[in-house]
């Protein structure tokens, strides 16, 4: 009966985790549109996941298929669960968010003082780390892509049909 796409610590500690593993640090650089968050989640949490997003061709493997159809389906599911989650983490201190001049998305960046107290353990996030540091290297600037490119590149490109095409 347990679901972990509706799980707030996991979303929260994966989310916080992306941010990590991409060193988006206030001052230093942002995670731009909160969205794609949404859809990274599940990608980092599965090792078969990012193996099948880093392929460069369509998928034709009717399991990598539904894989990757789910991921986009829970994405789209986990939108508004993720702007609230947002908004409690920045007012427990644990990120900042910010409204990108002229555009409608919200940028997210943790805040530095994590960083200082410990708040992450490697070891404990070791499977998530290496995953986002496979996912990085085949989709690469995540943090700077727009949102759209982003699911071009990991669902448009591999044949799998969206069906919400603006987001």
């Amino acid at each position: 009966m347990f679901s972990k796409g509706d799980d707030f610590y996991f979303l929260s500690y994966n989310i916080l985790v992306i941010l990590y593993g991409l060193d988006c640090v206030c001052g230093k650089k942002v995670f731009k549109d909160y969205r794609k968050l949404a859809f990274m989640i599940d990608v980092i949490a599965s090792r078969n996941l990012v193996q099948t997003i880093c392929k460069k061709e369509i998928i034709i493997n009717s399991i990598d298929r539904e894989q990757l159809t789910r991921a986009y389906a829970d994405g789209l599911l986990r939108l508004n669960q993720i702007i609230r989650l947002l908004f409690t983490l920045e007012k427990k201190g644990l990120i900042l968010l910010q409204r990108e001049q002229g555009k409608d998305t919200v940028n997210v960046c943790l805040n530095e003082a994590l960083l200082k107290n410990q708040f992450f353990n490697k070891e404990l996030f070791k499977l998530e780390l290496a995953n986002l540091k496979v996912f990085n290297s085949s989709i690469q600037r995540i943090t700077q892509l727009t949102l759209e490119n982003l699911l071009i590149r990991m669902f448009d490109n591999h044949g799998i049909k969206r069906w919400a095409s603006s987001l």
